[in-house]
């Protein structure tokens, strides 16, 4: 059997599709992206972002006649299955996982496991190492949803204990410390950005800082929303800078959004970074966020994030008033996205898991 990578298929953040596209791009392996069919308008419960992808799989929530046979019949194509987000591909999220690894593994097929976040995240775990931990700022409903999905995760892990396990944030090593961090990836984009480090910036004609923040989701609040908030809108009251947070913004025109503002809070009460940082960075803003000092340790160069948190958020973001600090950070944003997240080490370490590493 000729070798096929597949990855898929939450696809969160379009990671599934960008590593695919980095395995094929970095290191020549034949690679595939796949996730669910969209759900008719008016079946979805929730807004989607629509992120690329090579397949489509029959939705789970509509099972036609003969979808999972079709399902099956791609996946028996795939010689290394990543599967990320602890999604059945047939089942969906929720979906018994250990039948399809255990299926694979007696055909001698190749799966690994990526986790993205709070599948394997312990909201104890998060708050002992984080002061200012969201999983402190949720309701009791969703944070009890959570602790039976990492239960579910943890149970699938010791259940199949040879099976890789990556992950896509070098936070969640914390919590499994003998899995294998796969940097996100974001390879250069075509749209219109601002041009390369150094370049001037558009912005508002008084000099205000431009400053965006826009969570992908507003509850359950982990981003800190809730503390940005009041304190961008009593700046912006003041005169100190422009405040942009639109409820919504789908996510082909994040890219322009971004390149139109100096500075993206990303987050405060994660510990981590993800995807939007990275599109901030590689868009010419500079990120507020607030990392701990156990990633920073993960990353073996400068992470350019400046931290804050509810309490310091205004004096930060006063901080970064002063425009040569400000290009500064910015110019190291490209050269962080660069070095680290272009995708080039991302195909590495997942050539090297599937040991089909040039």
């Amino acid at each position: 059997m000729h070798s096929l990578i597949g990855f898929g298929p939450a696809n969160y953040a379009g990671q599934a599709h960008a590593w695919a596209e980095a395995v094929r791009a970095h290191e020549g392996v034949p690679s595939t992206s796949f996730t669910f069919r969209p759900l008719p308008r008016g079946l979805a419960r929730t807004t989607t972002f629509g992120f690329e992808s090579d397949h489509l799989l029959p939705n789970p929530r509509l099972p036609l006649p003969g979808s999972a046979r079709r399902a099956e019949r791609y996946l028996n194509t795939l010689s290394h299955l990543f599967l990320d987000g602890f999604v059945n591909p047939f089942r969906g999220p929720g979906g018994e996982l250990s039948e399809v690894i255990s299926r694979r593994d007696s055909q001698g097929l190749f799966t690994a496991l990526i986790a993205h976040g709070t599948e394997l995240r312990s909201p104890d775990l998060h708050r002992q190492n984080n002061d200012w931990s969201y999983f402190a700022h949720v309701d009791d409903e969703w944070l009890a949803a959570v602790r039976a999905g990492v239960a579910r995760t943890q149970a699938i892990l010791a259940t199949h204990p040879g099976t890789p396990l990556l992950v896509s944030t070098p936070d969640l090593l914390q919590d499994a410390p003998d899995a294998t961090w796969l940097p996100l990836a974001l390879p250069p984009r075509r749209p219109r950005l601002p041009a390369t480090p150094g370049s001037p910036r558009p912005g508002p004609k008084d000099g205000r800082l431009r400053v965006l923040h826009v969570p992908s989701r507003r509850r359950p609040a982990i981003k800190g929303t809730e503390f940005v908030d009041p304190v961008l809108h009593r700046l912006d009251a003041e005169g100190m800078v422009d405040y942009v947070s639109p409820e919504w913004v789908p996510h082909d025109e994040m890219d322009g959004l971004m390149a139109s503002c100096d500075v993206v809070i990303d987050q405060l009460l994660t510990g981590s970074y993800g995807v939007t940082a990275l599109e901030a960075m590689r868009a010419g803003c500079v990120v507020i966020g607030n990392l701990n000092d156990f990633v920073r340790a993960q990353v073996d160069v400068p992470v350019p994030i400046v931290d804050a948190n509810p309490e310091t958020l205004r004096e930060v973001v006063l901080s970064l008033r002063d425009r040569t600090r400000l290009t500064d950070l910015r110019d190291a944003g490209h050269r962080f996205v660069k070095e680290v997240h272009d995708g080039r080490r991302s195909a590495k370490v997942i050539t090297e898991c599937a040991d089909l590493a040039r």
